[in-house]
């Protein structure tokens, strides 16, 4: 069934007709066409809140997974697609487990050094896995104390969109976000042909900026973040006292 999103074929065929390259470019053109779609898919990802002034994180870029732990396993590589944590590691809420505490890996190590134990995981911490170029970076996520069974832990993430490749694929943000990707793309081939910021550079910010409220909006539409203030952790367990550093994610 048709819908209104827009495929990666409509928007590198729309900037190739826009820069002059018509509907049927050469390979060369073909292949600067989707470069320019994959510069200004990557503006759109990333964009500047005009209100605040900071990088607003989509709503729609938002993952929930699930991290099973090994017995003696105390590091695990995270998806591979993961940016920046968005809710912290948890137990399942019917497991009686206290709160985990999201800390340092630095502290981590520190913890380790002093008291070598293995239980459920008391605290967390997120680190970059060793780099390989044909990945990028990565990252890990490391516990303490070292797991002593199969605990269920969940989070949430901001992802890593994959390029886009064949000329089906799909662009993340759904239908209200098609005609602002399509704009920002030609606002980088405006750039990019004309050597100037024009009508489709102010069209893309004002369609984003507008899809920015609303998903501020939308995310504000919560019951807010869940402590449970009764939860207190027993000292030997904190061979350290956390620091401002803590909680800090990459």
């Amino acid at each position: 069934m048709a819908d209104l999103r827009l495929t990666f074929s409509d928007v590198y065929t729309k900037v190739s007709e826009f820069i002059g390259w018509g509907t049927s470019p050469g390979a060369t053109n073909l292949a600067d066409a989707k470069a320019i779609v994959h510069r200004g898919y990557t503006r759109f990802l990333y964009p500047v809140n005009p209100t605040t002034g900071k990088l607003h994180t989509w709503s729609f870029l938002e993952k929930h997974s699930i991290s099973n732990t090994q017995s003696g396993e105390w590091i695990y590589s995270l998806p591979v697609d993961f940016q920046r944590l968005t809710i912290p590691f948890r137990h399942e809420v019917d497991s009686g487990y206290p709160r985990m505490v999201g800390t340092s890996f630095e502290r981590i190590q520190q913890m380790r050094a002093g008291v070598e134990s293995t239980n459920f995981p008391h605290f967390y911490a997120i680190k970059t896995a060793p780099y390989v170029k044909e990945v990028g970076t990565t990252y890990e996520v490391a516990f303490f104390e070292t797991p002593n069974a199969n605990y269920r832990l969940n989070y949430s993430y901001i992802f890593r969109p994959q390029q886009l490749s064949a000329t089906t694929d799909v662009f993340v943000g759904g239908d209200f976000a098609s005609e602002a990707i399509l704009e920002m793309c030609l606002a980088v081939a405006e750039q990019e042909r004309d050597d100037t910021v024009g009508l489709h550079t102010q069209l893309a910010d004002k369609l984003t900026a507008q899809l920015i409220i609303n998903d501020v909006v939308t995310k504000a539409d919560t019951v807010g973040k869940n402590i449970d203030t009764g939860v207190r952790y027993i000292e030997y367990l904190r061979p350290l006292p956390l620091t401002e550093t803590d909680n800090i994610y990459p």
